[in-house]
C-alpha cells in the first residue's frame, strides 16, 4: 500500500529486512502498489492492521475515505513517526500501545513508536479489550 495506485520497487534477498528500494539497492523488484481507500472501497472496516515495512505513513496518506468509516475504531501499525501519528490525530485517532503479555492497554506518551494501536472509540476499545478471555500458548496466559 502506499499513496498511489502503480509500482514501486522492493528489495529483495535480505529476508525480514526487505523494504521499499532506496538507490543503493541493487536486487530489486517490482511490486503493485494501491492505496488503502481502493483496497477498502467497497468494505468497512472495523480495524486495520498495517505493516508495510516502513511505507506505513505513505499508506495513510490516501486513506481518507477509509477514516470516514464509522465502523472503523482501531488501527496498529508496526512502524510510527510523526506524520502518522497526526494524520490519524487528524481522524480522530489517539495512539495506545497494547501489551500481550500483561493482557493491558495504555495511552501512549509520545508520537513515535512501534507496534502502535490508534483508537477512535477508546472506552469501546478498552472495555472490549478487558472483557476477552485469557488465552493459553505455550504454557503462557495471556
Amino acid at each position: 500500500m502506499g499513496d498511489k495506485v502503480g509500482e514501486i520497487s522492493y528489495s529483495v534477498g535480505q529476508d525480514t529486512t526487505n523494504q521499499v528500494a532506496i538507490s543503493a539497492d541493487t536486487e530489486v523488484q517490482a511490486v503493485s502498489l494501491s492505496t488503502l481507500d481502493m483496497i477498502h472501497k467497497d468494505e468497512s472496516p472495523s480495524d486495520i492492521k498495517m505493516d508495510v515495512e516502513g511505507f506505513e505513513t505513505k499508506a495513510l496518506q490516501d486513506a481518507m475515505s477509509v477514516f470516514t468509516e464509522h465502523s472503523l475504531f482501531a488501527i496498529q501499525l508496526e512502524t510510527v513517526d510523526e506524520e502518522a501519528c497526526g494524520l490519524l490525530a487528524d481522524a480522530g485517532f489517539t495512539q495506545f500501545f497494547y501489551v500481550p503479555s500483561t493482557h493491558s492497554i495504555f495511552k501512549a506518551q509520545s508520537g513515535r513508536g512501534s507496534n502502535s494501536l490508534f483508537v477512535r472509540q477508546a472506552l469501546m476499545v478498552i472495555e472490549r479489550q478487558a472483557a476477552t478471555p485469557e488465552r493459553h500458548f505455550y504454557g503462557r496466559s495471556i
